[in-house]
């Protein structure tokens, strides 16, 4: 008989192993970061190439010079202009082009030149309007030129070339499309320093559908970007069989996570092939700057519905057994009182 007091957690892990569940192993991955800046469009298609500067190492003083090639795939002539933007990365991980901190600095000691197109404007701001004709390439070059008291850790910024659509007036009208190159780099200077940690290391011990999915949040608590790297392994706790991990042959370098100079990231794995019923062992490990922190956690996968009808179970089998003692105890008395 199943009464009150010897109902426990380790009788419902045996319910549910009684049920002959098994475990199985598919998976995806978590997105990775992906700002969709290249927009395809036949109307208006502009190729940039390279996407991103080798990461620079300036010195406060130097002097650093690079360019960038940009073709015209579209059907049209098209005015374009190119514009020079903070770059930093949001907790969440959304990219941020408004926000300035004295991380994007770099906006402000570089200056970007086009050739090869026909140039029509040349704006206060320095941004620098051009055409570009179909097939026609031309190239952007930037000139940065660092203080000499620049103070000492990573500059982030973006490079734009953006279409620009006019109306009869002159104005704009109706949709652009930018295209973005990023610039990367770290100043040697004073303040500099590689300095992080990990705030969160998370893992959910009851879900009631997939997917599971385990969180860790980083710090940057120095002044240089470094690249955080992420790990998940998830076995079968009943059998130990490996079920699921990540990053997979196929992820690539998608679980290394740029985390910038004086700030903070979020990062989440998910397991989008788990199973809807099942108890999984899940260990993730987070390294910042060679110093991994591994959490292991056991994970109940169980749909709300089965939980609702254990502990109904479980209920009706105590109020069974009350009932049950009660009915005996009446007897008992009955039989007391016969004999008196």
């Amino acid at each position: 008989m199943l009464t009150k007091g010897n109902f426990t957690p380790k009788l419902l892990i045996g319910v549910l192993a009684t049920l002959g569940f098994t475990l199985s192993a598919a998976g995806s991955a978590l997105a990775v970061i992906n700002s969709n800046i290249q927009t395809k469009d036949k109307s208006v298609s502009i190729v940039v190439s390279p996407a991103n500067s080798k990461r620079l190492d300036m010195k406060p003083g130097g002097v650093y010079d690079g360019e960038f090639k940009v073709l015209s795939d579209a059907k049209h002539t098209n005015e374009v202009f190119t514009t020079l933007l903070p770059y930093t990365i949001k907790e969440d991980g959304i990219q941020d082009y408004k926000t300035e901190t004295r991380r994007t600095s770099v906006t402000k000691w570089a200056k970007l030149e086009v050739s090869g197109c026909e140039i029509k404007e040349r704006k206060p701001n320095g941004e620098i309007y051009f055409m570009m004709r179909p097939q026609e390439e031309c190239v952007v070059s930037y000139h940065i030129e660092v203080p000499k008291d620049a103070v000492g850790g990573s500059q982030d910024a973006g490079i734009f070339v953006q279409s620009v659509v006019r109306n009869g007036d002159g104005g704009t009208v109706g949709r652009s499309y930018r295209y973005g190159y990023m610039i990367y780099s770290d100043v040697d200077g004073p303040g500099a320093k590689y300095e992080g940690r990990v705030v969160e290391n998370k893992i959910p011990w009851l879900l009631f559908s997939p997917p599971l999915t385990a969180t860790g949040k980083v710090e940057n608590t120095g002044t240089i970007d470094f690249t955080a790297k992420y790990s998940v392994s998830i076995k079968n706790a009943i059998t130990g069989e490996k079920a699921w991990e990540y990053p997979s042959k196929e992820d690539g370098d998608s679980n290394r996570q740029l985390v910038m100079g004086e700030s903070s990231r979020i990062n989440r794995i998910a397991w989008e092939g788990a199973p809807h019923l099942g108890i999984f062992e899940v260990t993730q490990t987070i390294d910042v700057l060679g110093k991994p922190v591994t959490k292991t956690q056991l994970v109940f996968i169980v749909p709300l519905w089965l939980i609702i009808l254990v502990l109904g179970i479980v209920a009706a089998l105590i109020v069974n057994g009350i009932y049950q003692h009660k009915k005996r105890n009446k007897r008992h008395a009955k039989r007391k009182n016969g004999l008196r």
